[in-house]
């Protein structure tokens, strides 16, 4: 395989493609290797950056939940939940996991109203990412069930 076809093979598996500028340009192999080897080191320290920035804020939630500062570990959840929407996707596992995560927090605080949109809000995940059924959607719908049985 060829430098450019290497480069367009990697490049399709981060999201690059047809009418992008990576399709279009034609670099010398070189220049292609070194570009490349930028792109790709972007990409990974961006991710890294993204995969610690969500580590610290899981921990700054629980650390704020052992405090009882329960307001606080809401507001830190749904950064969370933007955070993993935007590095995993809107319909990805921990996407999910996260959610039901602050759901179960608002159901806590006797949020109820917030509790039940965050507990549809994973069903919702689960069924749009085709995730298997895991004993977590069970719990979810079981969580969604109490909310609504105490909301009346």
């Amino acid at each position: 395989m060829d430098t450019t076809e290497f480069m367009k093979t990697h490049v399709k598996a981060f999201g690059g493609g047809k009418g992008t500028w990576f399709e279009c340009w034609r670099f010398p192999a070189k220049s292609t290797l070194i570009l490349y080897i930028a792109l790709c080191s972007d990409l990974i320290f961006g991710q890294v950056d993204t995969e610690k920035r969500i580590d610290e804020l899981y921990a700054k939630i629980g650390e704020l939940n052992k405090q009882g500062r329960v307001e606080e570990a809401i507001a830190a959840g749904n950064q969370l939940v933007e955070l993993s929407k935007q590095h995993f996707g809107p319909n990805h596992d921990n996407t999910a996991t996260f959610t039901i995560n602050l759901a179960t927090q608002c159901f806590n605080a006797q949020n109820f109203g917030e509790a039940d949109r965050f507990y549809r809000e994973a069903l919702a995940i689960y069924e749009k990412g085709k995730i298997p059924h895991t004993p977590e959607i069970f719990r979810t719908v079981g969580a969604l069930g109490l909310v609504n049985a105490v909301m009346g």
